[in-house]
């Protein structure tokens, strides 16, 4: 994922590093591999309402996964002793990457409210931002949504949100490769009807 060159973050008294962060399959997975640090260190299970693109099925109801919050609601990762940096800054969440920008809608749009005290955001390229680091955070959430909505169709029994999580590192490894894009699209319509 492109990363964008900036420093709009420096001084900043991180409020954002105190919403919650909903995570996707491709973050965790970023995390895990470019941190060297396990799913339970940092990812939490959240309650998602039924209409969340997030949200994916399990025998408990509707989950998310979503970035473990310190007591005071201070991501995990907020290095709150020294910088007010990120801890996990070159392989930190899409949502974390593309802040203060939403990226739900077509093109991307800065929050309306952003955490982010006004003299910083003077310093945002929006240029920058808004081209091939948002475009990258936006595919990575579009691909989420659909391994979560595969998985939410499929009448496989939803046991665990562990079982999603395996579910979509093997969407994943299956992207990845040279006709997985094609085959998900096609083996999509029989979803319904097949055991994952």
């Amino acid at each position: 994922m492109v990363k964008p060159k900036q420093n709009m973050c420096i001084g900043c008294p991180g409020l954002c590093c105190r919403l919650q962060v909903s995570l996707t399959a491709y973050d965790i997975a970023r995390i895990m591999i470019h941190e060297k640090r396990p799913v339970h260190e940092f990812v939490a299970v959240a309650e998602a309402k039924h209409n969340d693109p997030d949200g994916f099925k399990t025998r408990g109801g509707i989950k998310k996964f979503v970035l473990i919050q310190k007591e005071n609601n201070e991501c995990i990762f907020l290095n709150i002793k020294d910088t007010l940096m990120c801890e996990v800054e070159n392989s930190k969440p899409a949502v974390c990457i593309a802040y203060p920008f939403l990226i739900f809608s077509e093109k991307p749009v800065l929050c309306p409210k952003p955490a982010c005290p006004p003299g910083n955001l003077l310093f945002l390229d929006k240029e920058k931002m808004s081209g091939e680091t948002l475009a990258d955070c936006k595919w990575e959430k579009e691909q989420h949504y659909s391994i979560v909505k595969d998985w939410n169709v499929s009448e496989k029994e939803k046991e665990d949100p562990r079982d999603f999580l395996m579910f979509s590192f093997r969407e994943i490894d299956l992207e990845s490769s040279a006709l997985g894009s094609v085959f998900r699209k096609v083996r999509r319509p029989f979803l319904p009807h097949l055991r994952i």
